[in-house]
């Protein structure tokens, strides 16, 4: 029953573990799409300003 219960402890473990590697993941998609989304914005917004008479 203790190696049982060590067991699911350690499976708690890798849960959080793996909770926190998704949050990095989000981080790391959120600096990699930050610039390229604020750029395609810029683009938008200039090609929208220019086709304003």
């Amino acid at each position: 029953i203790d190696q049982f219960r060590a067991g699911i402890d350690q499976f708690g473990a890798g849960i959080d573990q793996f909770g926190a590697g998704i949050d990095q993941f989000g981080a790391g998609i959120d600096q990699f799409w930050r610039p390229i989304l604020s750029q395609v914005a810029r683009k938008l917004i200039g090609t929208y300003r220019k086709s304003i008479p």
